[in-house]
């Protein structure tokens, strides 16, 4: 594991910052996938794909692309090592966004829960339910300290 992901770890507390509707930062929680067995997966997996989109480098897909700042990278290897640490599922996905934020995914048959890393400390969470209403919640998380 890379220095970055070891000095992060368990120097984390993310809270609501801001949200559609009243709740308490300990309400994040409530939003976190549930682990499931996935025995071919684990949070390094993930924080190793996130050093490879550090790794990028301007016109990344072929479209001009501007590489993924450094900072806002290391931001999502400890945003990766808190949700480890808070035993949460593990993404299913992790890609780079195009407009410079990275993207952490989790699909299941009953919802769509992403987080888009904006900013090395804040990101955007959206929950969308796959329930015939495709109800769309969101909120902002950010580090503490």
């Amino acid at each position: 594991m890379s220095s970055i992901a070891q000095s992060a770890r368990g120097a984390l507390a993310f809270t609501n910052a801001q949200h559609d509707n009243a709740r308490t930062s300990n309400d994040l929680m409530s939003y976190a996938p549930r682990p499931v067995d996935q025995p071919n997966r684990d949070w390094p997996d993930v924080i190793d794909q996130l050093l490879g989109i550090r790794n990028l480098q301007d016109d990344w897909d072929g479209e001009g692309t501007a590489a993924i700042d450094s900072n806002l990278t290391d931001g999502a290897c400890s945003l990766a090592c808190y949700f480890r640490d808070e035993r949460w599922a593990v993404a299913d996905r992790v890609c780079p966004g195009v407009n410079g934020t990275i993207f952490f995914e989790w699909h299941s048959p009953e919802m769509y829960f992403e987080v888009e890393v904006e900013e090395p400390n804040r990101a955007e969470c959206r929950r969308v339910y796959k329930d015939g209403t495709n109800r769309v919640e969101t909120f902002e998380i950010s580090r503490n300290g």
